[in-house]
């Protein structure tokens, strides 16, 4: 398998759309920021499980659920996605660097199709680039590529998508506030048009409590606002509601599993 991202590191290396990337001139690498941190995940997180439900109109039905495994670094080594009847669909494992850069992601389903992701950083653990592969009995083929820009913080300031012939295909500008929350993001279509805007707002943990939508002329579309109940001893939410209009829509629920 390593040797299969071996040779698909190659074929990324030369192949991926001219982009800059900035030499290291440092000696010490800086400390990337662990997928806990990102998720806003407080304490030594092993493992998370989360279970979504369609709650409309008095409904219960699950849609799907999903398990996370940490490392005690708190990063992401294994996704597990379960379908609707909770069988195992697919897995992803994540492979890092001596740096704890990310590297390359192997995704597998049910029916052994099999993917690849493979990035590349900059010097702080960027992932300046990334291409997609799935792979068959024919061997890896190219399904598409990105290339990101990110902020002095480490967030994604800009991401430039790619069809498996460098056809650009479209594009998203983000803002942030000062606590590095998402608070702006644009889409652009294929001919570099704006396509529509997103804006979000946050509460004072992190957690993210409302969405709204505008079309291409800043026209209002849409709006999801975000209730986060019964938190854990650590400070981690367990139950999280999204509504439409008043309404609830879905809600999902948090198994967390800490390290000792």
């Amino acid at each position: 398998m390593r040797s299969i991202i071996v040779l698909l590191s190659v074929f990324f290396i030369f192949s991926f759309p001219t982009t800059t990337f900035s030499k290291n001139k440092k000696k010490n690498v800086p400390e990337v920021k662990n997928n806990l941190k990102k998720e806003h995940l407080k304490g030594k997180v092993s493992s998370l499980l989360e279970m979504t439900y369609d709650v409309m109109d008095g409904k219960n039905k699950i849609l799907h659920n999903q398990k996370k495994y940490y490392t005690e670094q708190g990063y992401i080594y294994l996704i597990d996605t379960y379908g609707k009847d909770s069988i195992l669909f697919k897995q992803e494992r994540y492979i890092y660097d001596k740096n704890n850069f990310l590297t390359g992601i192997l995704d597998s389903d049910i029916i052994n199709k099999k993917y690849f992701f493979l990035f590349k950083n900059d010097q702080f653990g960027n992932d300046t680039a990334s291409a997609f592969f799935k792979s068959d009995t024919k061997g890896p083929e190219l399904v598409s590529q990105s290339t990101r820009k990110f902020d002095k913080s480490g967030n994604v300031t800009e991401q430039c998508d790619y069809d498996e012939k460098k056809g650009f295909k479209s594009k998203t500008h983000s803002s942030y506030d000062s606590k590095n929350n998402l608070v702006a993001l644009d889409v652009y279509a294929a001919d570099n048009t704006i396509k529509e805007k997103y804006a979000y707002a946050y509460n004072a943990d992190g957690n993210k409590i409302e969405t709204i939508n505008y079309d291409a002329s800043g026209k209002f579309k849409y709006k999801f606002s975000y209730e986060y109940t019964d938190v854990d001893d650590k400070g981690n939410w367990r139950k999280f509601t999204r509504f439409q209009d008043g309404k609830a829509q879905l809600s999902t629920l948090r198994t967390i599993e800490y390290y000792p």
